[in-house]
């Protein structure tokens, strides 16, 4: 379901598993309908995108593992910071003016490296350091919004996972730091699924951000509808 509010902000994150043309088309349709003004993508592979790939929205990418993105509403001024991203880690930032107001938006992927956490330590990291980043420079708000690959029951997975229990002790290490979950699967097999779909707010932005949902839209993802992400959406009051 959709804010109600005219005045909330809506932010959707979807892990599209390759930006093909289709996809792309798909996605840009998406946006229109469901008047989505932060889209956050992951594993979009590779390839070489332009800042235009999406009607109506500035477009940002960064290529680490398997690629990640930012379609931003150009009414919010996106600058990407280049400086916070690393060329080993698909984490890409966006500084926007909401409200007159500085807010870092983040979209980020985390490789299911199986029984290892290295990865998910090293973006965990890039965070905290962009948090640092955000604060000497008074931006006091700042959300990433990604495929963490990380599963536990904290969060609504009917498993815990050693990338689960990694982020899971980020969160309740750091005061500054809210931990958002639809509860619901947004991988979806057709064995089951998993909660992997997650955002992290730092700072102020958390008594603002709605609690995520799920949209089950199947048509947006390769292997629909029996596997793939599906799109979660929040909003921003």
């Amino acid at each position: 379901m959709m804010s109600n509010d005219k005045k909330a902000i809506t932010l959707c994150q979807l892990n599209v598993d390759g930006l093909s043309s289709h996809s792309r088309i798909a996605i840009d349709k998406y946006i229109e309908k469901n008047l989505i003004e932060i889209m956050s993508l992951q594993e979009v592979g590779t390839a070489e995108l332009e800042d235009d790939v999406f009607n109506g929205m500035i477009s940002s990418w960064h290529k680490g593992y398997r690629g990640v993105g930012l379609a931003v509403n150009p009414k919010y001024k996106p600058e990407h910071i280049k400086e916070l991203s690393v060329d080993n880690i698909d984490v890409i930032y966006n500084l926007c003016s909401i409200k007159n107001m500085g807010v870092m938006f983040v979209s980020c992927y985390c490789r299911p490296e199986i029984n290892s956490t290295n990865s998910l330590k090293q973006l965990l990291e890039n965070l905290d350091e962009a948090w640092k980043w955000c604060k000497t420079r008074k931006v006091k708000s700042m959300i990433a919004l990604g495929d963490f690959n990380a599963r536990s029951d904290n969060w609504g997975d009917t498993t815990t996972n050693v990338r689960g229990k990694v982020l899971s002790t980020f969160v309740e290490e750091r005061d500054h730091v809210c931990l958002h979950s639809s509860g619901a699967n947004t991988f979806l097999t057709a064995n089951g699924g998993s909660v992997i779909d997650l955002s992290l707010s730092f700072g102020d932005i958390a008594s603002v951000l709605s609690a995520p949902w799920n949209e089950n839209c199947y048509t947006l993802f390769t292997g629909a509808p029996s596997r793939g992400h599906i799109p979660v959406f929040q909003s921003l009051q």
